[in-house]
């Protein structure tokens, strides 16, 4: 139910034919119309920013190895791992993507677990399996994390220089799915107990690749946000021009009330609060964007504060606007 209302929030954008050009073009008009009532020339908006991030390189977490070649093959054969660490020590199984390396780590903790508790494995085995898989359990996280910033789908879905555009429900269902997932992997990686259950990620592999909406929802949220702090700028800016005390000509001020009506009531304020309930639907399964990397945070968070602030601050500004002319917005 939960994840159909967010399918619902994220399909109306889609119906409602907002996009980033339309918003855009309408903030531009925006930002126009009110220079002109002022008299005063319009402030510059700023270019877009694409949301992009460090190379892989520098996010990319080399993972010390730990060596299970030389514990007794045969009685692994007993408890069904040795098949799996023949498997990841051949020449396919060496040239993997993060997200089966990552699989390949949670079938390993899932094989080892099973060893642990086969009760003809030798005493010796099974401390030497314990302290692997304590050791195999510390790194998960650093898997983790080099899935989330060095696979290419990841760094697909969290870098993007385009609006969000998420077409229907059943599309928005599979990669709110995936995202959940994600997140889960996070916390589980992170819980450093034996008993967690891990799943595999590579069931979500191609979709969070195709479907970058991490990516388009930072990229909307910041660069509107910009956008409109230079229009809340502009209508501070040339405040004292707009007269409305009594026995005073109230024109400029009628012509800017028909303008926040006509743009920011009817245009622009549906649009950033349907971006606003889309990101609000994503942010509980948004903490790995946070401490998913020991050295780096994905700053998804940080444009929404943005964003929130820039609305409130526009919103604020025509508050006071109205109240000092005592006037209401709905003529």
């Amino acid at each position: 139910m939960r994840i159909l209302l967010i399918c619902l929030s994220i399909a109306m954008i889609t119906s409602c034919n907002f996009n980033r050009n339309h918003i855009d073009q309408t903030l531009q008009t925006y930002l126009y119309r009110i220079s002109n009532i002022q008299e005063h020339p319009a402030f510059v908006l700023p270019d877009d920013r694409s949301i992009t991030l460090p190379s892989k390189q520098t996010l990319f977490i080399d993972i010390p190895r730990v060596s299970i070649s030389l514990i007794n093959s045969y009685e692994l054969r007993k408890c069904g791992l040795f098949s799996l660490i023949a498997e990841r020590n051949s020449i396919l199984g060496k040239v993997q993507d993060q997200f089966r390396n990552y699989d390949y780590q949670v079938k390993l903790n899932d094989g080892l677990k099973g060893c642990i508790q086969n009760p003809n494995l030798s005493k010796s085995l099974r401390s030497q399996l314990i302290e692997i898989q304590a050791e195999k359990l510390s790194q998960l996280p650093n898997h983790l994390s080099n899935l989330l910033f060095s696979s290419d789908a990841m760094r697909k879905q969290l870098q993007s220089s385009n609006e969000l555009s998420i077409h229907g429900p059943k599309e928005s269902s599979i990669i709110l799915e995936a995202i959940k997932q994600i997140d889960r992997a996070f916390s589980v990686s992170n819980n450093q107990k034996i008993s967690v259950v891990l799943r595999p990620l590579t069931p979500y592999q191609e979709v969070l690749d195709k479907q970058p909406i991490l990516g388009m929802l930072s990229y909307t949220m910041l660069n509107t946000s910009l956008k409109l702090q230079i229009v809340t700028k502009q209508l501070k800016e040339y405040d004292n021009i707009i007269l409305c005390k009594n026995n005073r000509d109230r024109t400029q001020f009628n012509y800017l009330r028909n303008v926040f009506n006509e743009f920011f009531i009817g245009i622009i304020q549906p649009y950033m609060a349907k971006v606003d309930s889309i990101y609000n639907d994503l942010n509980p399964y948004l903490d790995f964007t946070n401490a998913g990397h020991p050295e780096y945070r994905y700053p998804i968070r940080e444009y929404h504060q943005i964003f929130r602030e820039a609305t409130l601050d526009h919103v604020k500004y025509w508050q006071v606007l109205f109240k000092r002319c005592g006037m209401s917005p709905i003529q």
